[in-house]
């Protein structure tokens, strides 16, 4: 029988195959890619439009007491105290997507009581998952190689991935150079950065969530500024908070170094 994490994957797959309908990478004849900036300044598709529409109700099928929250249908939560909050991004990294870059993603995220604790990172244009749904374990889809975190101890230079808003940046441990969240996480997950640290104005939960649960799972850890575990609410405006993800190993040698 098809567990439910199995069922998020098989809705995400139907997802991708939509959003690659409109990729303009490798796509010879792609379908009208119409977008437009939102009131944050951020860009939106019809891509993100439709693989929503595909997400948000499969995933309210799937988990019938749970509230979805996706980027793109954000509903009233202004009363909202569920236990179960389930956070989409249709496709992450839209500019890497209109681009016709191979990096954009997509994120489900399921919180329960304020914790991320299943996630599930698709990459359609590398047919590649990192997913979980228990402890200590999380799973790719590509190449049959389980992703590990890196294992140092102290941080080098421009071991941590930092978005610092306009905060001064001089310590060189930090690597400003841009990435999109979704690359760095992968990054992150993958070992090649022990950390990501991001000064949090326009990114939302549904950025967050996915990524938070995978490095969980893999024995790192997630906090805010002040070390405190990084909860998820009906609360989407996350501007002036810190989201710090580490391998563990690093985690408070990041927040002394943080810029204030």
């Amino acid at each position: 029988m098809q567990s439910k994490t199995e069922a998020v994957i098989a809705l995400m797959q139907r997802a991708g195959e939509v959003a690659l309908s409109y990729w303009p990478g490798q796509n010879s004849n792609p379908k009208e890619l119409h977008s437009q900036l939102k009131e944050d300044g951020s860009l939106v598709t019809a891509a993100d439009i439709a693989c929503s529409r595909i997400l948000v109700p499969g995933l309210q099928h799937l988990y019938p007491e749970a509230i979805i929250v996706s980027e793109e249908e954000v509903p009233n939560l202004s009363n909202a105290t569920p236990q179960t909050l389930i956070f989409v991004d249709p496709i992450d990294g839209t500019s890497l997507f209109v681009e016709g870059s191979d990096d954009f993603g997509m994120l489900v995220g399921i919180c329960e009581k304020g914790i991320a604790d299943v996630g599930v990172m698709y990459f359609p244009a590398l047919n590649r998952f990192f997913f979980t749904d228990m402890p200590n374990s999380v799973r790719c889809s590509q190449n049959g190689i389980d992703p590990e975190l890196s294992e140092i101890e102290t941080l080098e230079r421009d071991s941590v991935y930092l978005r610092a808003g306009d905060l001064e940046v001089q310590d060189r441990c930090f690597s400003t150079s841009f990435l999109d969240t979704g690359v760095a996480f992968r990054r992150l997950i993958t070992g090649e950065l022990a950390g990501v640290a991001l000064y949090l104005r326009t990114l939302g939960p549904w950025d967050l969530a996915a990524p938070s649960a995978l490095i969980s799972s893999l024995g790192g850890t997630v906090t805010d500024e002040a070390g405190e575990p990084f909860v998820f609410t009906a609360q989407t405006d996350l501007s002036g908070r810190w989201f710090v993800a580490t391998n563990g190993r690093v985690h408070n040698e990041v927040l002394e170094r943080l810029p204030r």
